[in-house]
């Protein structure tokens, strides 16, 4: 039997981390969810957070990553405990680490409950035993410049999927940093294969 898994999620104040929150729970995980500005989260030592959890997952957000007030602590636990567990980004998120490599989130078209087609290139990550498109939900109007995709392989990224829509970065995997990035929403009901890739994300260590 498998260890058990230890999920913090932090919140930067979206519903979906309530779906985030019971995805893992489902994939019998054990998950803390403390909102991004909470006094606890910003007193976290390294040690405490690599000890006391297996994953941490960033949640979306309706902010930017360029407002404190939308990410709270995140950056610097991001940075904290960058290469020592798994951290999965999920749209607010995703973003947060794009930023946190040197590229730009740009605006785009809003992209509010639409469903896409993700291209997917690289299948043994967050995508194993997937097929090479699956369709997600997105809920944005920022993105990581797709300009910048050069710049992120540079930096260690492999750019695992694309939006067929507008070619624009829908998933990244670091694997030196054991970070995972999605821009649009596996715990959504309308994204397919949701639940097999938070599963494959618990399956990182």
């Amino acid at each position: 039997m498998s260890p058990i898994k230890k999920v913090l999620i932090i919140d930067h104040y979206d519903s979906f981390s309530y779906n985030l929150q019971q995805y893992c729970k489902y994939l019998g995980a054990k998950v803390l969810v403390l909102k991004c500005d909470d006094d606890k989260l910003g007193n976290l030592g390294t040690l405490e957070l690599e000890n006391d959890f297996t994953h941490l997952i960033l949640s979306p957000g309706p902010g930017s990553v360029y407002q404190n007030k939308d990410i709270g602590h995140s950056a610097i636990v991001l940075q904290k405990i960058k290469g020592l567990i798994p951290i999965l980004g999920v749209c607010l998120g995703h973003q947060l680490m794009g930023a946190h490599c040197g590229a730009k989130i740009i605006k785009t078209q809003p992209q509010h409950g639409k469903k896409d087609q993700m291209l997917i290139n690289y299948h043994d990550g967050l995508f194993k035993g997937m097929p090479n498109d699956i369709e997600g939900i997105r809920y944005h109007s920022m993105i990581i410049d797709p300009q910048d995709a050069i710049l992120m392989q540079k930096e260690g990224w492999i750019i695992s999927s694309y939006s067929k829509t507008d070619q624009s970065i829908m998933a990244m995997e670091h694997l030196a940093y054991k970070w995972y990035g999605l821009q649009f929403h596996p715990e959504s009901v309308g994204t397919a294969f949701g639940r097999e890739i938070l599963g494959n994300f618990l399956k990182t260590s």
